[in-house]
């Protein structure tokens, strides 16, 4: 690699981190070549100090200067194609986030104003739901033990819940039941089941809902 390539790549507009790693790569890979041809322009001044003539030490000494400074100026470039990638990437890594900060801000955004319109219909809807089938299951509970009071076992009615929602016979019920649903207040809506309780205790219902 020539020095004057590694040059006419510095002077370039800022590049992206992958044409600077690529570049730092080919530098890395110069750097021993540009060692050894001033090891070995010096090794040749040293054999031929007490030889050559004045005129072919400055020729030689003129040739181990330019490797010198080849080798200087490459470690150099090398040096600065490094700190160009660390302030690439950095500058990179934050425009990566910025576009997933907006990118999640947006969507944040669209659901939250989602939410706020149609929350509070949709939980009274869920609402109404549980309150049906709380009346209709106290029903068909009451008409069962009479049933079984009357020994009419065979005419026992079914759940109500089980006959909307089916569900494995091995399953035992549990708080994942409708009738166990649990939403949150807010505005327009006063909540439902322990979430309501929790949002009385912390003060919520009456500093939102009033």
């Amino acid at each position: 690699m020539q020095i004057t390539d590694i040059l006419e790549f510095l002077r370039r507009p800022a590049s992206g981190s992958d044409a600077l790693r690529s570049k730092l790569a080919e530098v890395a890979e110069a750097i021993p070549g540009a060692e050894a041809e001033a090891a070995k322009r010096a090794a040749e001044r040293a054999r031929k100090l007490l030889s050559a003539s004045d005129r072919e030490i400055e020729a030689i000494e003129k040739a181990e200067a330019n490797a010198k400074r080849a080798v200087d100026r490459i470690r150099a470039a090398y040096s600065e194609l490094q700190r160009r990638l660390d302030e690439a990437e950095r500058a990179e890594a934050r425009a990566a986030l910025d576009a997933e900060r907006a990118d999640a801000e947006r969507v944040a955004t669209d659901a939250a104003e989602r939410v706020r319109r149609e929350y509070a219909k949709a939980a009274r809807t869920i609402a109404g739901l549980v309150d049906d089938l709380d009346c209709a299951e106290r029903r068909v509970a009451d008409v069962n033990e009479k049933l079984v009071a009357a020994g009419r076992l065979d005419d026992l009615l079914r759940p109500v819940e089980s006959r909307a929602i089916p569900e494995p016979e091995h399953v035992l019920a549990g708080p994942y039941k409708l009738a166990a649903a649990s939403l949150p207040p807010a505005p327009g809506f006063c909540g439902l089941g322990r979430a309501r309780e929790q949002a009385i205790v912390a003060g919520f219902v009456s500093e939102v809902i009033g």
